[in-house]
């Protein structure tokens, strides 16, 4: 399309500030017969009209959607020409200052704009002489450019005339509301330093830019480094705090990395409750800093590449993200059970003791797994014969599979280098490791020793690593799951330590490494140690501003990154930046790429080797790794602070598409104490990723260690199983692609703002979260604390244990009593008769002639586990009611059947047991359902395989209206095409239930739903109906739950439940 510049700039309202949404017009001369816009117009989209792209256009008074102004921009690059393209507009920028603090400004650049969808829009700032890194569309996916404009845009953009500094701000269009704004800030564009700034609005809200370890809410005055980096979280503390002396003071600067993973995309959340997204693609390390109204990005490598999302709404914002790097990756159904490691097993029989006593003590266990210890010698696809025998691994797995249980063991990148070890000789021969400088193999040090890297970016490493994963698989472990460690890639030292390998050499010398020892020590010196920061002076550093610096030095750039939070080497734990990799492609542009790639890598091969869908677990990830890989935050340690820090993180990985995440629970470092260990089994069973895991040395922390920790165990887990269906559903939605014919596309975890945008008091919650739109968690996060204080959002919210409404407005907050669930039995009594009710004695009197024989006759029957134990303080409680109270106590909640067969045994204890409850209740892990939810379950099992074999039931919270929706996903739970399903949507409306098949293939295969509780249902019962036929009810006015048991309907059928 031919292109005449804007030549004409006018301003209605000269003194006002852009910021205050002042009105500028844009006038446009005649364009030639090629152009698409109009003489004497303003274009503010673009139809498509018998196959041509063709302006629609306003009259001159209104407000059009280029809008461009004279601007006192700081920038370094003015405005030289304007052209426009098919969808949109370039402008070509010439530099105006030669040198900028960290090297001369690269003369010429272009900036496109182009319109790619209503809700996306997209500037790209380049060199257009010479070519410079970007990331790889064959790495990362890059939105294919419409034919045409979008018809109905939702934001509008101006930018600087021709002749003044650069700058562009994009408004969103249904209220002038400005997106992001480089107007009045300082653009640089060097070879190894560019700088971009956004004007923010006062008490913005910020979140992503992860990974991090801070709050989820970006506060201001924060420096973030994205920069891979293998980095434990802080002992002591999680942010360090850097102060910085000013003029009127000082001002503090929180400075914060965790950066196994890098993630340049943020979500803005603005008062009015409108959000926009900002991804840059750019995988090159970089800090972002956030000042008091500024955000600003400064990178040392590669191009500016923004893709902008304007949502309006949070959950949005999110969707239309992950369009561009990829829709989050279907887990199995196993990989949402509980799973359990250890860095420090030492032996197999050690891993089969563990499962033994989570069968013992009744806890569910879906996945066992092995750190490096099954290694021979630390060695990739190996096992350590001695300990971990091919046969009694075998074995022990075999055994796992019969009992329905799955093996994950790990697998680092880097590979021994030892002359007969078949994947360090394959790999010499595919020549398809990462080379150094001069075009030899790059040896780093890693647990094996002296290493090289597999390069992931080279197409001849995936049969390689393909063959390396079956042929382990095959002869010697028949894993279920992979978990890549050591991927951002880790290397434990700085120094070359010995020279490159030739490929397809073997020279003697490389297998009596130290001879080529560069360090006077005689040693490869571990500057680096596995679980700490960097340990020599000389690796830590500080910018180097040079105006005229041109040269490109990977190894020191000019501009210092925050790296370690303390400004260390860009080589600190990694292989050096002058590492090539194909294709020329150096280590220093592409680092955050290599787990992000790994991972895809690994995700096809598993996937070609079982025929089934994948689970790999990854520590390093970079924008589009959920495609592919679950993630955990790396190794933590046992603290509340840490606990805390999970939800935050947690959180931010559903905005970066990467819902299946999860901490290690209890924490990987460290000795936790019993209460930290409770407190944090309440949350963790309700991470997405949910898996207990600790270190080598560490005392054992498997939840059944302590009684108190097992009893909670069994109660969260017993709710997570149940809620599977629901969890399922919701990654499945999480999953499918965007589509007008589906329900919109929905994150699995969600900070309340996702629901609640326009409630600002949501703003800064991190200490809760929802699953889902229907199931609000608030768990206790500190030490000795006895409540909680949770937030009720507007709308009707029930105890998920009672049924009871606990908030019918919303908008309020609570301070909600728990006591740690092994409370002494003894102050319960004492509470209990303080609240009026008769003593414990009184309840021993007209008890059961023999409550636990009737408790025994349920379990015969299948209907309930119980486990007794010791109870002591119950003063004149005889011994027996004292065990069945102990394990009342710990199972009222989920085996409500034995108390219903108390009360009807013997209705004279019926008030005083009901009030007992009514305290018990308290006692509890705080759960909510909120009103207007339909939420499938199933019965809970000791793991997935036996779960998905129990009956469907439905517990539906009605809103004040009295309405509800929901939906069900099904599958067999581990095809790739996910073939056949069936998918059902629920809504009550009017006092009636329908259920309505959408997709019909696989239900036939599932067990029946059962029951059906609804809560909120407010009138007097009379009758109910299923499919216009009279069935049993129970009804309890006192808390206006109806339930319809012993139900018997298939699950891929419709029906209509009445009730009047």
């Amino acid at each position: 399309m031919a292109s005449t510049p804007i030549t004409e700039l006018t301003n209605t309202n000269n003194n006002a500030s852009l910021l205050e949404g002042e009105h500028w017009t844009a006038m446009r001369p005649a364009l030639d017969e090629t152009s698409a816009m109009p003489k004497g117009k303003r274009c503010i989209g673009i139809d498509e009209c018998e196959h041509e792209c063709k302006c629609r256009c306003l009259k001159a008074t209104s407000d059009g959607i280029h809008r461009n102004r004279q601007s006192d921009s700081g920038s370094t690059y003015t405005v030289s020409s304007i052209t426009s393209t098919t969808l949109g507009i370039k402008l070509a920028l010439s530099s105006i200052a030669s040198e900028s603090e960290f090297g001369r400004n690269i003369p010429s650049l272009v900036a496109e704009f182009s319109f790619e969808t209503n809700d996306r829009f997209h500037v790209k700032i380049y060199d257009p002489n010479n070519a410079r890194w970007e990331v790889p569309a064959s790495a990362s996916p890059i939105p294919t450019p419409p034919s045409c404009p979008p018809v109905n845009p939702q934001y509008e953009y101006e930018y600087a005339n021709i002749g003044e500094p650069f700058f562009f701000t994009i408004i969103r269009r249904s209220n002038s509301e400005v997106v992001f704004s480089t107007l009045g800030t300082k653009m640089q564009f060097a070879e190894q330093y560019l700088e971009l700034s956004t004007i923010l609005p006062t008490n913005y809200n910020i979140y992503g830019l992860g990974e991090h370890i801070r709050s989820f809410r970006v506060p201001p005055h924060t420096l973030l480094t994205l920069w891979n980096l293998d980095i434990a979280t802080p002992s002591h503390v999680n942010l360090l705090v850097v102060y910085r002396g000013t003029s009127f003071g000082v001002s503090i600067l929180l400075s914060s990395q965790l950066s196994d993973g890098s993630h340049p995309f943020y979500l803005d959340l603005r008062p009015s409750g409108d959000a926009h997204g900002v991804f840059l693609r750019n995988c090159n390390g970089m800090d972002v800093k956030t000042d008091t109204n500024l955000l600003t990005y400064k990178i040392i490598g590669g191009i500016l590449d923004f893709y902008f999302m304007l949502g309006p709404e949070p959950e949005a914002v999110v969707q239309q993200y992950h369009e561009i790097i990829g829709r989050p990756h279907m887990p199995p159904y196993w990989s949402l059970g509980w799973h359990q490691g250890r860095y420090g097993f030492q032996n197999i029989k050690d891993v089969e003791g563990v499962t033994k006593r989570y069968s013992e003590n009744q806890i569910p266990l879906e996945a066992v797994w092995s750190d490096i210890d099954h290694m021979d010698d630390y060695k990739n696809f190996t096992l350590e014969y001695n300990n971990y025998s091919a046969p009694e691994v075998q074995n022990f797995v075999e055994h796992l599979h019969r009992r329905g249980m799955r093996y994950v063991v790990i697998l680092d990148p880097a590979i021994k280098i030892e002359h007969g070890y078949e994947p360090y000789d394959d790999g010499l021969k595919q020549g398809i490791y990462i080379k150094d400088k001069n075009g030899k193999i790059y040896v780093g040090r890693v647990w094996p020793g002296l290493s090289v890297y597999p390069d992931f970016l080279n197409p001849a490493t995936f049969p390689y690593w393909q063959k390396q994963i079956a042929k382990f698989r095959t002869k010697l472990v028949d894993f279920d799951g992979l978990w890549l460690d050591m991927n951002e890639p880790s290397n434990f030292t700085n120094r070359i330590c010995i020279d490159g390998i030739d490929d397809g050499d073997h020279p003697d010398s490389i297998h009596n490494p130290y001879e080529h020892v560069q360090d006077s020590s005689g040693n490869c010196p571990i500057t680096n140690p596995p679980n700490g920061l960097p340990q020599d002076g000389d690796m830590l550093r500080e910018s180097t501003p040079d105006p005229d610096r041109t040269e490109f030095t990977p190894d020191n750039p000019p501009y210092a990154i925050n790296n370690a939070g303390c400004k260390a080497a860009l080589s600190t734990k990694a292989v050096v930046m002058t590492a090539v990799h194909h294709g020329g492609i150096l280590e220093y542009n592409c680092k955050n790429l290599y787990g992000h790639v790994q991972g895809m890598v690994t995700q096809k091969a598993l996937e070609n080797i079982t025929g089934k869908r994948t689970f790999i677990l990854s520590r390093s990830t970079w924008p589009g790794s959920g495609a592919y890989v679950a993630h955990w935050t790396g190794d933590n340690h046992a603290t509340f602070d840490d606990m805390y820090y999970s939800i935050p993180g947690m959180l931010s990985f559903q905005l970066f598409g990467i819902p299946h995440v999860g901490s290690d629970v209890f924490g990987f470092d460290g000795e936790p104490t019993e209460e930290l260990c409770s407190r944090w089994m309440e949350v963790g069973a309700f991470y997405p990723f949910a898996r207990n895991h600790f270190g080598k040395g560490k005392p054992p922390q498997e939840p059944y260690v302590w009684s108190s920790v097992a009893a909670i165990a069994r109660k969260v887990l017993a709710i997570r199983y149940s809620i599977l269906p629901y969890y399922y559903t919701l990654f499945y939605k999480a999953h499918r692609p965007i589509s007008p014919g589906n329900a919109p596309a929905a994150t699995v975890v969600r900070p309340l703002f996702f629901e609640f945008p326009t409630d600002p008091k949501t703003y800064d919650i991190d200490q809760q979260f929802l699953i889902g739109s229907g199931l609000l968690i608030s768990p206790v996060l500190k030490q000795g604390a006895t409540s909680v204080s949770a937030y009720f959002p507007a709308g009707k919210w029930y105890d998920w244990y009672s049924h009871e409404v606990v908030s019918s407005a919303g908008g309020e907050t609570k301070e909600l009593p728990t006591p740690r669930s092994h409370i002494q039995l003894g102050k319960l009594a004492r509470d209990v008769q303080i609240r009026g009710v008769a003593s414990v004695t009184f309840i021993s009197q007209y008890m059961l002639p023999n409550p636990v024989a009737a408790a025994a006759s349920l379990i015969s029957k299948g209907e309930v586990t119980v486990r007794f134990g010791k109870l002591t303080n119950l003063h004149g409680v005889p011994p027996i009611f004292k065990s069945f109270m102990a394990e009342l106590l710990e199972f009222f909640v989920f085996q409500r059947r034995v108390l219903e067969y108390l009360i009807r045994y013997h209705p004279t204890v019926k008030h005083v047991v009901l009030q007992l409850l009514q305290f018990l209740y308290q006692l509890l892990f705080r759960i909510h359902v909120r009103g207007g939810i339909v939420i499938p379950l199933q019965g809970p099992a000791l793991n997935t395989t036996e779960s998905r074999e129990k009956n469907f039931s439905l517990l539906i919270a009605l809103d004040g209206a009295g309405n509800a929706i929901g939906d069900l996903f099904l599958d067999d739970g581990e095809s790739i095409s996910m073939n056949p399903y069936t998918f059902l949507q629920y809504k009550v409306t009017n006092s009636s239930l329908t259920a309505k098949v959408a997709d019909s293939g696989y239900a036939f295969q599932c067990p029946p739903l059962t029951q059906v509780t609804i809560l909120g249902v407010n009138e007097n019962l009379t009758s109910v109906e299923l499919n216009g036929g009279s069935i049993h009810f129970n009804f309890n006015s006192t808390i206006s739950e109806l339930v319809l048991p012993s139900l018997n309907i298939e699950m891929a059928s419709d029906f209509t439940i009445k009730w009047k």
